[in-house]
């Protein structure tokens, strides 16, 4: 047979044991952040409006598109989305194919295709790529990593055989690759990386240097662009905690990452990893981190592949989790690239391995990788199915209750809202968020004593906490208690200037109920001025008018 019709078949029989491991995602509903991104993205609904579309969230333009697609195809329905998922995922399976018997040939393997097709199994059936997979919110890893993987495969075969424009399809893939999503920037360092390790004699014994500068100046243009839009590396005006702090915890994190890579066992959406300085166990962690690099630096000449594959699980983790610091500090969709070193590395092991046990033995370790992603995906069956999960497994967690209270909110189960907001209250007594949504659950049982009283205790805990300062001034209103109402919401403001809210509510009180036509006035001006695409904009734009000729 031959190589290429081996290889066809490989990717066949990758291709449906990818498919067979995420059948039972394709009607997993929207969840979580799914609900922002896809279903409450009003940008994505109407492609004409593309620059709406790009301009939605300029660091993921790509993939922001792709939702527009969808929805222009599909609708809301939420099968098309997860099809294309799953097709992503088929394809990144099919680049790591490919992209891993070109790595392994460049490294001299004498069996590229075992390596590349193992490595691929490993790596795409894995249930720690669920969150990246059956999460649709989790695209932006496909896209990214597929372009990564693309553009590696690129770049080694322009390694082996000088072709220019393998070259430029390399630095093609890394451009686009950071329109889906900022991670895909490691590009340019996993082809040096490959360049410098596993490149023969003859095929790049020296690193040819000039062939980076257009991903220096990309980089550089990539990071001058981010501050320019943002004032800072990250969107975030100020940084969510220190370096101090931040090094450490992701130090330990990365041995979670590397224990569920092993074990995928105690997966979880949210696992509340606790934030640490250079205590004794992050201390540890950066000293074994350490370590590894040294012992892989002392066998380079030897078995280059090692050092290799460490540095693909570093550098496909730094960018979302080393030094920049996320609202969470662990979140199991940031592993989805990194993944494929390990694989790589036992694929690469394995196949080396003259009698074929290691292999079969390896091949029925794909089997159960596919079972345990079948399993892991019933837990996406819903969104309170997956909080009950994290609750289950981080009971002490009071951002974990929060949400799971949220989820039986959106489920119509207030009973079970309230035990979950609770629950979150009593791990943690200074949630203001638990209670402001507590406060929410008990209007809508018609509570409406038991949600002023939520509502303060939320301000107890936090006063600059402003929607529950707006909830009261709400309440306040509809229980004509006017002044009250007005003390409230002009307390948001004096709090927080800019809220969209306080504004629009003041507006009609001033308009409907204390007849004061300059407050109301200011107050829809200021609305607009502030918040000129929200959906409440016409309606404010009309009472505008009205008071204004």
């Amino acid at each position: 047979m031959s190589h290429e019709r081996r290889l066809w078949g490989a990717f066949g029989l990758l291709a449906l044991a990818v498919v067979l491991a995420w059948a039972n995602s394709l009607l997993v509903p929207f969840v979580y952040d799914d609900r922002l991104e896809v279903v409450g993205n009003r940008t994505i609904q109407d492609l004409s409006q593309w620059q709406l579309i790009l301009g939605y969230n300029l660091s993921r333009p790509i993939t922001i598109g792709s939702y527009a697609l969808n929805h222009a195809v599909h609708g809301e329905q939420v099968l098309g989305f997860h099809l294309v998922n799953v097709v992503l995922q088929v394809l990144n399976a099919g680049l790591a194919l490919i992209a891993g018997r070109a790595l392994a040939k460049l490294g001299g393997h004498a069996r590229p295709l075992w390596v590349g097709g193992l490595a691929a199994a490993l790596w795409a059936l894995h249930p720690l790529a669920t969150e990246s997979v059956t999460y649709i919110a989790g695209r932006s890893e496909l896209l990214a990593g597929g372009f990564v993987l693309l553009g590696l495969w690129a770049w080694s075969r322009w390694l082996a055989q000088g072709e220019r424009a393998l070259a430029a399809l390399a630095w093609a893939c890394a451009a686009l690759g950071v329109l889906c999503k900022e991670s895909a920037v490691v590009l340019p360092a996993l082809m040096l990386a490959t360049e410098w390790l596993l490149a023969r004699e003859g095929q790049g014994k020296q690193v040819k240097w000039l062939s980076y500068w257009p991903g220096l100046a990309g980089l550089a243009l990539f990071f001058g662009a981010r501050i320019w839009v943002y004032g800072s590396m990250t969107s975030l005006a100020e940084p969510l905690r220190p370096l101090s702090v931040q090094i450490p915890t992701q130090g330990v994190a990365w041995w979670l990452y590397a224990k569920l890579t092993l074990l995928p066992i105690g997966q979880s959406l949210f696992h509340g990893l606790p934030e640490r300085g250079w205590d004794g166990v992050a201390i540890g962690a950066a000293l074994s981190w350490l370590a590894l690099g040294i012992a892989a630096l002392t066998q380079v000449k030897k078995r280059p592949v090692l050092l290799f594959v460490l540095l693909w699980w570093a550098l496909c983790l730094a960018p979302s989790s080393s030094v920049v610091a996320l609202k969470e500090t662990f979140a199991e969709h940031r592993s989805y690239l990194a993944l494929l070193g390990p694989a790589l590395a036992l694929a690469w092991a394995v196949s080396s391995w003259e009698k074929p046990v290691g292999r079969w033995a390896s091949l029925g370790l794909c089997v159960v990788l596919m079972g345990a992603t079948h399993l892991r995906n019933r837990v996406w069956s819903s969104e309170v199915s997956l909080w009950q999960d994290a609750v289950d497994k981080n009971p002490v967690s009071a951002e974990a209750w929060y949400a799971l209270g949220d989820a039986r909110r959106l489920a119509k189960d207030p009973q079970g809202a309230r035990k979950a907001y609770k629950s979150a209250i009593r791990v943690n007594p200074q949630y203001a968020q638990a209670w402001n949504n507590l406060g929410l659950l008990e209007v809508e049982l018609g509570g409406w004593d038991a949600a002023e009283d939520a509502w303060k205790q939320a301000l107890i805990q936090d006063t600059s906490y402003c929607p529950a300062h707006n909830n009261l001034g709400k309440l306040y209103g509809e229980q004509g208690r006017y002044q009250l109402a007005a003390v409230e919401l002009n307390t948001t403001l004096s709090k927080c200037p800019r809220d969209c809210t306080a504004h629009r509510l003041l507006g009609e009180l001033y308009q409907d109920r204390l007849r004061d036509k300059r407050l109301a006035v200011m107050h829809y001006e200021a609305y607009l001025e502030i918040c000129p695409s929200e959906s409440w904009s016409p309606e404010i734009r009309e009472r505008l008018t009205r008071l204004t000729w």
